[in-house]
């Protein structure tokens, strides 16, 4: 298990790969890419209303990585795979926080409307402030936590 510090430098390194990812995808990716990622979020639309945060998440790591499979830079995908796998604890970011389980695919259809533009800047920053926004959230809720059980012991 991952201490909070650990979390934190993995979440920082994701977001930088990830944004870095998506602005390469966004110079390189296909239509038929594009249109698989618009798909997803439709799915994850259904999710949404549905109130399943845990159907959403799965699909959420995939609409991520099909984005970053389009940057065509492997090692890259492989680093950010490795790193998601290692930040379990970010996957709860839906279920503490239903307003990202809410607002995350509106945003997913902003980043889909940057790529259609070829948007790389956009998109890459589009992709920078909802992984902050996400990680932000659970650090803050981990760090609260702790408190909260260092002042138990004590």
């Amino acid at each position: 298990m991952l201490n909070l510090d650990e979390l934190e430098q993995l979440m920082l390194i994701r977001q930088e790969l990830e944004t870095l990812a998506t602005r390469l995808a966004a110079k390189r990716i296909e239509k038929k890419t594009i249109r698989k990622l618009s798909k997803l979020v439709e799915q994850m639309e259904r999710e949404v209303q549905a109130g399943r945060e845990k159907e959403y998440s799965v699909l959420n790591k995939e609409f991520h990585l099909e984005l970053y499979r389009a940057s065509h830079a492997q090692i890259l995908v492989d680093l950010i795979e490795e790193l998601w796998d290692r930040s379990e604890r970010s996957r709860w970011v839906f279920k503490l926080f239903p307003e990202r389980f809410m607002l995350s695919n509106k945003e997913h259809l902003e980043i889909i409307e940057s790529l259609e533009q070829k948007d790389s800047e956009r998109a890459a920053e589009l992709i920078r402030k909802q992984k902050s926004k996400g990680f932000m959230s659970v650090i803050k809720v981990l760090k609260e936590y702790e408190q909260v059980k260092n002042q138990q012991i004590m």
